[in-house]
C-alpha cells in the first residue's frame, strides 16, 4: 500500500509528527516494533505541552514538579529548581504517555502498524521509496512519497 508519509517509531516525536500530518490530510503509516515497551525514562515533560498540544494529559493525573534531582553515572548530584519561573514540569508514566500520544495520532487518521521492526529501506533505481519491516508473519514493505525514522534507529 502507498502512503504519503511512512514514519518508523511511534514514540512521542513520531506520533506527534503522524498526528500533524494526518490532521492535514496526509495518508500516514506509523510503524512501531512494540507498543507495550518503552525505553527507561523519567517521564518528565514541560507543562506547556499539556495546554498547547495534549490537553488529554490531564486524564493521566500527572504529578506537577518545579524541580529535579538527578544523579550522574559517577554519583554526582545535580539539583535544578525552577520554582517561580512560571514553568512547571509534569511527571507521567512513560508507557501511558506514549500510548496517549499514539492514540491521538491514530484518532487523527494515522494507521498504526504494531509488531513491525524496521529493518531496511525499500529502494528502487537507487532511491529510497519506503521502509521494510519484519513482522511475526514475515517481511512487509511500506511505500511512501516521504518517510522518517527515529534518530536512534539503525538499519541492520
Amino acid at each position: 500500500m502507498m502512503y504519503d508519509v511512512v514514519i518508523s517509531g511511534a514514540g512521542p516525536a513520531g506520533s506527534r509528527c503522524a498526528e500533524i500530518l494526518a490532521r492535514n490530510g496526509f495518508k500516514v503509516a506509523l510503524i512501531e516494533r512494540d507498543t507495550n515497551w518503552r525505553k527507561p525514562c523519567g517521564g518528565a515533560v514541560s507543562a506547556r505541552i499539556m495546554n498547547k498540544y495534549y490537553p488529554q494529559l490531564r486524564k493521566l493525573n500527572p504529578v506537577i514538579k518545579n524541580g529535579a534531582l538527578l544523579f550522574s553515572a559517577d554519583f554526582q548530584k545535580l539539583e535544578y529548581n525552577w520554582e517561580g519561573f512560571g514553568q512547571d514540569s509534569l511527571v507521567v508514566d512513560r508507557l501511558e504517555f506514549d500510548n496517549l500520544v499514539r492514540d491521538v495520532a491514530v484518532d487523527a487518521g494515522a494507521e498504526l502498524f504494531d509488531k513491525n521492526l524496521s529493518i531496511d529501506f525499500v529502494t528502487k533505481n537507487s532511491h529510497n521509496i519506503g521502509i521494510k519491516t519484519k513482522t511475526p508473519s514475515g517481511i512487509k514493505e511500506y511505500l511512501g512519497e516521504n518517510y522518517c525514522y527515529s534518530r536512534w534507529y539503525e538499519f541492520k
